[in-house]
């Protein structure tokens, strides 16, 4: 005797001894049957469609539509306690999230056209910095930097994310005087830059063994 899912009087799966999850809200388009192992067949709308691992059934008021390479993973996320997104507009995120923390979701104005792709994302302003003050090892009058070892790893990134970016640099030459392959932060990012005296290294000291 196979077991029977129906659906709304209209939409029945029968399982045929396999691995499946069915979605079928009705705020959602289409009921989605997606198959994991061994077998289903689907029937709705006088249509019957079996379906194969890694296929999906999506029945809608007039048919039965297969994708034949289905998103498994996506589809049984879910049961693992997980959201996951591919292409999916801010709608069809926002009514996972309802259904599974019990909320009711209201939009005012225009619903954005965001896609999230696998991940959720937070959708926040970027924070822009009004000042970056940006210590190089060599720069020239046009705001051409050279920066020493690890000041490579965040220096660039912070002259590039103020508004203003003042840099103060060890030694300060004239324009074409610097190696342009060695430029690490082009002079475009740099709106004011000056040349800095007597400086204090002192995590720059050299180590040596005593012998004994």
């Amino acid at each position: 005797m196979p077991f029977r899912v129906k659906i709304n009087n209209s939409t029945e799966v029968e399982v045929l001894g396999t691995h499946f999850n069915i979605n079928a809200y009705a705020d959602e388009a289409s009921i989605n049957t997606t198959l994991l192992e061994g077998s289903v067949r689907v029937t709705a709308n006088k249509k019957v469609q079996l379906l194969s691992p890694g296929q999906q059934a999506q029945v809608n008021a007039s048919a039965i539509n297969l994708i034949k390479d289905a998103d498994v993973a996506q589809a049984v996320a879910w049961k693992d306690g997980l959201f996951a997104f591919t292409d999916a507009d801010v709608p069809t995120v926002m009514r996972q999230l309802a259904r599974w923390y019990d909320v009711e979701v209201k939009y005012e104005g225009a619903i954005p056209e965001k896609e999230f792709n696998g991940k959720m994302h937070l959708m926040e302003y970027a924070l822009h910095a009004g000042y970056a003050l940006i210590k190089a090892w060599k720069g020239d009058t046009q705001g051409n930097l050279i920066y020493r070892h690890t000041a490579r790893n965040f220096n660039p990134v912070m002259a590039m994310a103020g508004k203003i970016t003042i840099a103060e640099v060890e030694e300060l030459v004239e324009v074409g005087e610097l190696d342009p392959d060695n430029i690490h932060t082009p002079g475009i990012y740099v709106h004011r830059i000056f040349e800095g005296k007597d400086y204090e290294k002192r995590i720059e000291n050299r180590t040596v063994t005593k012998k004994v």
